[in-house]
């Protein structure tokens, strides 16, 4: 047996392990809860939060997102567990980067990405090989994707483990149809799935 001593040790490395195991169980239901909701379509992201006091959301992957001052009272209509997608804004006047879609009625906000993808979360995206002169991305969820060869250069700066947010091209008649946003370089480029 153990010593009379030792027994308050004992109770606080129950107490710590008991701790991580909820934890571990919170993790694990939340991760199946926007699993069970994650689309086969592979741009497809769901809201997880929204703060509306500072104008940002958080996706399923863990990323956040700013949104534009002019666009938080849209945002306020917005419910948590909504289909959202991502895509550039090729405004030159606006400051963001990006256009976020609620899927169930089409409005949008503009936004820039604030704060990466949980790294190696279970909704994250990452690269675990590169091929910059053939213009293909593989993912961990073994999903290969084809550049658009002009967009060659930028895959430049890339690297595997690099994580990766899916959004959708809607540029008028191109044949890739999806873009890889890189929140490393927080630069993206347009793709097609293999």
């Amino acid at each position: 047996m153990f010593p009379k001593k030792n027994f308050p040790f004992l109770l606080i490395a129950l107490s710590i392990s008991t701790a991580f195991l909820v934890a571990e169980e919170r993790v694990e239901k939340e991760s199946t809860q926007f699993a069970s909701a994650y689309s086969s379509h592979p741009d497809s992201h769901f809201l997880k939060n929204i703060e509306n006091d500072n104008g940002s959301l958080e996706l399923e992957d863990g990323s956040q997102w700013e949104v534009s001052s002019f666009d938080v009272r849209q945002l306020r209509k917005w419910s948590q567990g909504e289909k959202i997608a991502i895509t550039p804004n090729y405004s030159w006047f606006s400051s963001y980067d990006y256009y976020i879609t609620n899927k169930s009625d089409g409005s949008y906000v503009r936004a820039n990405l604030s704060k990466e993808p949980l790294k190696f979360g279970p909704q994250s995206h990452w690269i675990v090989d590169l091929d910059r002169y053939g213009g293909r991305i593989y993912l961990e969820n073994n999903t290969i994707w084809h550049v658009d060869p002009k967009n060659y250069p930028l895959l430049k700066d890339w690297i595997t483990s690099d994580h990766l947010i899916l959004g959708t091209c809607d540029a008028w008649a191109s044949p890739y149809d999806y873009i890889l946003i890189n929140t490393h370089g927080r630069d993206y480029v347009r793709v097609s799935q293999y």
